[in-house]
């Protein structure tokens, strides 16, 4: 049924120049309606090929130390591509032809009622929903042949397919089944197939040249557009089908609300090149509802300024906004929502707590925190960490696995919130055990939490630094920073500066992932796995392929990925370039 439509579609889709016909010059958004859910674009490989023919990204793919990998990799596509040739169902000029010369783009894009589409995943019935795949003509391919073809082929694996006739359009319907598909057709200089319910009263939605979508559309190779405003309508559903008439002291929609789900309008991914570099970039639109816990991370305050205080050495970190009166008011509206199922008032339990601690939560600790955070270091050591407890047949001790990272909260007043936070330490007793030694004019602590867990930290006036486990990474780490500190740093480090040059100004959040690194870790953890388990030769071949990539990346100047986001009034943008 859906299987032999959209076949159809595909080997529609795999046709060759044998007449030459227009390049489409409609609207991109021409076949997406103004209130899809869901948008994808996918550019032919030939245009992967062209855009991204002078990234470096590219050239790892070509360089002579991964040619056995990749080259296997390679022999094996085109073995495949020659068996699907010999098979006889699809015509090998026409696989040949959507490799090698296609240059246009499929789009595809669904719209869908969130209720139905929630009941029939409880298997209430069928699903209200309907998607458009098309695919736009180059100016090289014929599609009205293509077209020809795909029905061809429909009609001679499928014989109860339907005439049905969608606003003023015509279509041949293979209607056995709830999902219903439409053969393809061309509209507009694009072939089209039309997948789901209801469509002969709901397909027109997706076919009328008004009401169309109004996202502008770039040169990105793949792009993806979600609409979330039904996440929170599904998950309103869940909660209702979860309580099953039992009683809750607040409304689901309150709870999500407070959440700051009710504030996701959109998200958009996009995947592409920009001259020797790849990027990723994501971008999450907001509405004007309460942004709840996201408001923690997208105040707009310009770039992080604790940046200042990285080590050159630093190969991998991240600076952004953190507000914690952010996440303590949404601490105290969810805990007012609780109502009588808490023992006491937010004010009660924080008027508890400093009379417990001889500290107030808010004034004498919060109060005192700025707006960022920085986290230095990257996962490998918990990578390693976890290598070596499969080594031994052993548990990952605590201890190592955030090991390599060194945790920095901006602050107001250092001086106060030091004091503060002495007093809490005491008051728990943690003091008893608690280890100090001077480090270049800060003194540096260290204890422990629950007699496990050990924690060192140190208090200036500009900021709290904590590492968490004691492994050597993130003590030099922690180190490296008072350093920068003592020495009077006053700007980011140049070296590191100028990893993220190629990045737009206008930043409210940096940092650099450490991609070679991370792999060569990734491979001593897959080498101890392998072993543990009596190295397959599967497992073998995957971490000899991170071990040369990780290699390849640094010889080819790519180690680390950049990134940086940008925060607006209605949403925060993230830029990743590789």
């Amino acid at each position: 049924m859906l299987r032999t439509a959209l076949s159809a579609f595909l080997l529609s889709s795999l046709g060759t120049a044998l007449v030459a016909q227009e390049k489409a010059t409609v609207s991109p958004n021409r076949f997406v309606p103004k209130d899809a859910r869901f948008v994808m674009r996918l550019d032919a490989p030939q245009m992967w090929r062209q855009k991204f023919a002078e990234t470096k990204l590219v050239a790892l793919f070509a360089s002579e130390s991964m040619t056995p990998i990749f080259g296997d990799m390679q022999k094996g596509f085109r073995e495949g591509m020659e068996a699907a040739k010999q098979e006889g169902n699809v015509p090998p000029e026409l696989l040949e032809s959507l490799w090698s010369d296609y240059t246009g783009q499929f789009v595809f894009a669904a719209r869908f009622d969130t209720k139905a589409m929630y009941e029939a995943g409880q298997g209430d019935g069928p699903p209200n929903m309907q998607m458009i795949i098309s695919m736009a003509g180059d100016g090289k391919l014929d599609l009205n042949t293509l077209a020809e073809t795909a029905a061809k082929v429909a009609e001679e694996e499928q014989k109860d397919l339907a005439d049905v006739k969608i606003g003023d359009h015509h279509f041949r319907l293979d209607s056995d089944g709830e999902m219903t598909a439409t053969l393809p057709q061309i509209l507009d200089g694009h072939l089209v197939t039309l997948v789901g319910t209801n469509l002969e009263t709901e397909g027109l939605a997706l076919l009328n040249p008004t009401d169309r979508s109004e996202t502008v559309v770039d040169s990105s190779s793949l792009s993806l557009n979600m609409d979330l405003r039904w996440l929170q309508e599904a998950m309103t559903l869940g909660a209702q089908q979860a309580l099953d008439g039992n009683a809750m002291p607040f409304e689901p929609e309150d709870l999500f609300r407070v959440l700051g789900l009710g504030c996701l309008e959109s998200m958009s991914v996009k995947l592409g090149a920009d001259g020797k570099h790849v990027f990723l970039e994501t971008n999450l639109i907001t509405n004007d509802q309460e942004q709840g816990l996201f408001g923690a991370l997208m105040s707009n305050q310009g770039e992080p300024k604790l940046t200042r205080f990285l080590p050159p050495n630093t190969e991998g970190f991240s600076a952004h906004a953190l507000d914690l009166s952010v996440l303590r008011s949404t601490a105290e509206k969810f805990w007012t929502l609780l109502g009588d199922e808490v023992p006491m008032t937010f004010a009660d339990m924080e008027q508890n707590f400093a009379e417990q601690t001889k500290v107030r939560l808010h004034e004498d600790l919060l109060a005192h925190v700025g707006t960022e955070m920085m986290t230095i270091g990257d996962a490998r050591a918990m990578f390693d960490a976890i290598a070596d407890s499969a080594a031994n047949q052993e548990q990952p001790d605590p201890n190592q696995i955030l090991s390599g990272y060194c945790f920095v909260l901006a602050l107001k007043n250092g001086k106060a919130f030091g004091e503060s936070l002495d007093k809490l330490i005491r008051s728990a007793g943690l003091h008893a055990g608690r280890k100090s030694e001077d480090y270049r004019g800060t003194k540096v602590s260290t204890l422990k939490v629950a007699g496990l867990l050990s924690i060192e930290y140190a208090v200036t006036d500009e900021m709290l630094l904590f590492v968490l486990g004691k492994g050597d990474a993130g003590r030099q780490l922690l180190r490296g920073a008072l350093d920068a500190r003592a020495d009077g740093s006053t700007v980011m480090p140049e070296s590191l500066a100028a990893k993220l040059a190629n990045l737009p100004e206008g930043r409210s959040a940096v940092g650099l992932v450490p991609m070679a690194g991370l792999l060569r870790s990734f491979a001593k953890l897959g080498a101890a796995v392998n072993a543990a388990q009596g190295n397959s030769e599967d497992g073998e071949k995957a971490v000899q392929l991170f071990d040369l990539t990780s290699a390849e990346l640094q010889r080819l100047g790519i180690g680390e990925m950049a990134f940086a986001s940008y925060t607006g009034k209605k949403g925060l943008r993230t830029r990743y370039i590789w």
